[in-house]
């Protein structure tokens, strides 16, 4: 079965967390997490030179390595169960709360919608905030 068109298990809203963290925190590429033409939106002005929309996995690549040199030992952790709404069979839209902590630099609290369809993300908008925010219930 093609990856990229792949039916979705009740269970897949954990898995997508799980790589798109893996990929913020370099465990995987983004060119196994997100599709080619996949557009992410940055709601933040960045605190780095970097582009606030990305298009393809290459130059989301750039951004997370950019983020990465600026914050030397940043890691990404999903925050709380994730959040799901089917599109159809093979489509949905995830909401995901997740923190990032930077040794000696503290916490920063986001929120995430990841835009699916298959096995590949293919729309994300993301959010940071300078506050934590608490767990979803």
């Amino acid at each position: 079965m093609d990856p990229d068109v792949m039916s979705v298990p009740a269970v897949v809203p954990a898995m997508y967390c799980e790589r798109w963290t893996g990929m913020w925190n370099r465990l995987m590429p983004a060119t196994e997490v997100v599709a080619s033409e996949c557009r992410v939106y940055f709601g933040r002005t960045p605190q780095t030179a970097r582009s606030t929309t990305t298009t393809g996995p290459h130059e989301l690549q750039i951004v997370i390595d950019a983020i990465r040199e600026h914050r030397s030992g940043i890691r990404y952790f999903v925050h709380s169960l994730p959040r799901y709404q089917v599109d159809s069979h093979t489509t949905g839209i995830i909401t995901l709360l997740w923190n990032a902590t930077v040794p000696g630099q503290g916490t920063k609290t986001g929120i995430d919608l990841l835009r699916h369809e298959g096995a590949r993300i293919t729309e994300v908008w993301s959010i940071t905030g300078d506050l934590q925010l608490p767990f979803m219930k």
